[in-house]
């Protein structure tokens, strides 16, 4: 549900709105308030949000129930763009 919500936001030109609401709602039926925060910092673009890299670490840490070993610089995102169309 997370990854779905982060790959709506990264979406271009713009996001599914509808979608993209539909999924925050869920995420903030299921994630702990401070993380639910820390999402909203991020996704409104505030000067102190975390990066949503570092969100994603911080979830799996709460559904595994321990500290993963990975930073939000180890995952791994794609962007639309030529450098990713391969070599033709």
């Amino acid at each position: 549900m997370l990854a779905d919500f982060f790959a709506e936001w990264l979406k271009k030109p713009k996001p599914d709105f509808e979608k993209f609401n539909r999924l925050a709602f869920e995420i903030d039926l299921w994630l702990p308030a401070d993380l639910v925060i820390e999402l909203t910092k991020t996704t409104t673009w505030q000067k102190d949000s975390k990066h949503f890299k570092d969100i994603l670490v911080e979830a799996r840490q709460i559904l595994h129930n321990k500290n993963c070993g990975l930073s939000g610089d180890q995952l791994v995102h794609f962007e639309d763009n030529e450098q990713h169309k391969g070599n033709n």
